[in-house]
């Protein structure tokens, strides 16, 4: 499969929204680059796609392997925790997609959550590190792909879950706590569209959709400031580019122009302290196999790569330097 045709699938996955990334920037000083492999998503990705979790400094070097599932298994959509010292990730190590957590070099794995017949993906933190976000999805028997997925909340050791925002037979998915924990960004097909970027306050209270449906809009990403949100357009066809929207829908802007058909620029993520972002940029890879991912300047600008060295390299989240 092509590049191009393979990241369309991806799509509208997530709507490549891709309503995936969890993964709020929190503001703070530029630390590592957590990244994963494959699409290993539950609306249109590969779950039997095998990844680990990698860390990585900004220009390439340092490379950590964090994981080492098993080649049946998978761990993949790390992110970071707003102290540094964490990360979060997807496993269905001990069988059911379920989300983990681990110390920043990979000590201490912990399974939080997993029941047969759901699958639990995109964790993402919230601003003062004590809970996660993540998507519950609903496993349709017997074919082994998810159909409906919830907004949970759960404690970041595990407890107290409950939802936030109930499925109504749609795919929400890749949810965000605003930098100030006051609303959640996330990505969904809800009113049968292809992908699109929604805002609901923390209580997952009026929900209101923020981008148009002609862009299909997913993978939803908060500045560090809360002032913008950074997604992808083109969940479900080739090419994708970047764009940025205020949270009350206005004031969009796009920040990348690859042409049409040429590549695709996608899964971006914002630096913590907001000046760069990491992106996949798939040009020249190999059946679109990336063995890099990019790095940006916020405005598109400056495009970068950064070799890994591992196949299918993909999801990417920008950490923040440890607090002491």
């Amino acid at each position: 499969m092509s590049g191009l045709r393979r990241l369309s699938a991806l799509g509208c996955l997530l709507f490549l929204g891709l309503a995936v990334p969890a993964q709020a920037t929190f503001p703070g000083a530029n630390g590592r680059i957590a990244f994963s492999q494959g699409p290993v998503i539950p609306d249109g990705g590969n779950l039997e796609e095998h990844s680990q979790v990698f860390t990585v400094e900004p220009g390439g070097t340092g490379l950590r392997q964090l994981t080492h599932v098993d080649g049946k298994h998978t761990a993949a959509l790390p992110d970071w925790s707003p102290d540094g010292r964490r990360i979060a990730y997807e496993s269905n190590k001990s069988g059911e997609f379920g989300i983990w957590v681990m110390n920043a070099d990979g000590g201490g794995q912990t399974r939080l959550s997993g029941a047969k017949g759901f699958g639990d993906f995109y964790p993402s933190w919230s601003p003062d590190g004590t809970r996660l976000l993540y998507s519950h999805c609903t496993e349709v028997v017997g074919l082994g792909y998810f159909a409906e997925c919830d907004i949970d909340l759960m404690n970041a050791d595990g407890s107290g879950n409950r939802t936030l925002l109930h499925d109504d037979h749609w795919l929400n998915t890749r949810p965000e706590f605003s930098p100030d924990g006051t609303r959640i960004a996330f990505g969904s097909d809800r009113g049968g569209l292809q992908g699109a970027i929604w805002v609901m306050d923390a209580d997952g209270s009026s929900p209101r959709r923020l981008t148009a449906p002609r862009l299909r809009a997913f993978w939803p990403d908060w500045a560090p400031s809360g002032e913008r949100i950074l997604f992808s357009d083109h969940c479900c066809v080739e090419h994708s580019n970047l764009y940025t929207v205020k949270p009350d829908g206005s004031g969009l802007k796009r920040v990348t122009a690859i042409k049409p058909l040429s590549a695709n620029v996608t899964f971006p993520s914002y630096s913590p302290d907001g000046t760069k972002i990491s992106l996949l940029y798939d040009k020249g890879c190999r059946e679109g196999i990336c063995k890099s991912f990019y790095t940006a300047n916020a405005n598109g600008s400056g495009l970068t790569a950064v070799p890994t060295g591992k196949a299918d390299t993909l999801i990417t989240d920008w950490g923040p330097e440890p607090l002491p």
